[in-house]
């Protein structure tokens, strides 16, 4: 006994009428009347009383109907599981590059011992391209300035944002850079270092360009062109021809995740995000 005779028996109760049941679940009058009295001979009674007012449960069928429509929920809520399953089985991951280096490795590696058949699908973007590709492109993103998501990012590092000098530059011998050299002549920045109104918002004048990548960066100012801004994890890496100094006052910065309205509740994605979350703690960062 198929459930779509007993939707349409519940479809054809709730209306109160073959005509409109057969039009909205897209059959025939005469084809739904076939499945209704194809059910009558399974269960051995009459299930429906037609006439001049449309159709009403019998007797007998009124005593099956609660059952019938639990058994209708629950083929749904299976069916709505299913398909939350077979989305588990893929997940896409938005990152930015410097946010990617030092935290996704060690992360996918636990991950895919765990759930073996979920596909990871990892691009990365720039932070506007995260942003406006969460929830339709993203599943979940890997924010480097997460500032702007208030309660909905999940925080993983509060790191540091180093200046980069070119060695021989004469500051490289002091402790600290002060941000008011940062203004003016040629920042660099990479990919996430910082929201550029929050560099306003400390005094530091500058002329918005492209966001580089970090080798990139740490090139270009190896070669005496700029003075750089990068996060700490960034520079784990070992530097040559440059020299990485703490601001004063301190620069930081919040990465974090963000997910997808939609996706918060699959198992999948929950135990990505915390397997990442453990990540970021094995590198010693505060949160």
């Amino acid at each position: 006994m198929n459930s779509q005779k007993w939707e349409a028996l519940i479809t054809a109760i709730d209306l109160g009428s073959f005509t409109r049941a057969a039009e909205r679940l897209g059959y025939t009058q005469s084809g739904l009347t076939h499945m209704m009295r194809s059910l009558e001979t399974e269960l051995g009674f009459s299930v429906l009383h037609r006439g001049s007012f449309g159709v009403r449960p019998t007797e007998e069928c009124e005593r099956i109907l609660p059952r019938v429509r639990a058994l209708l929920a629950a083929d749904r809520a299976l069916e709505a599981e299913i398909g939350r399953v077979r989305e588990d089985e893929h997940i896409r991951v938005g990152v930015c590059p410097s946010v990617a280096a030092p935290l996704l490795p060690s992360a996918l590696v636990l991950f895919r011992r765990e759930f073996p058949k979920v596909t990871i699908e990892i691009e990365e973007a720039s932070e506007a391209m995260l942003r406006e590709g969460l929830g339709t492109r993203f599943d979940l993103i890997l924010i480097g300035d997460g500032d702007a998501y208030g309660d909905r990012l999940i925080p993983l590092t509060e790191e540091a944002l180093l200046a980069l000098l070119p060695e021989g530059d004469p500051r490289c011998a002091r402790e600290r850079l002060p941000l008011r050299e940062l203004s003016g002549g040629e920042l660099l920045l990479s990919d996430a270092a910082i929201d550029a109104t929050r560099l306003s918002e400390q005094g530091i004048s500058f002329r918005e360009g492209t966001r580089l990548t970090v080798a990139t960066l740490i090139s270009m100012v190896a070669h005496g062109l700029g003075v750089g801004l990068l996060p700490a994890l960034s520079l784990s890496r070992e530097l040559r021809g440059v020299r990485a100094l703490p601001t004063e006052p301190p620069l930081c910065r919040r990465t974090g995740i963000v997910v997808a309205e939609e996706r918060p509740r699959q198992d999948a994605v929950r135990r990505f995000v915390s397997i990442v979350k453990k990540a970021a703690e094995s590198l010693g960062t505060e949160v």
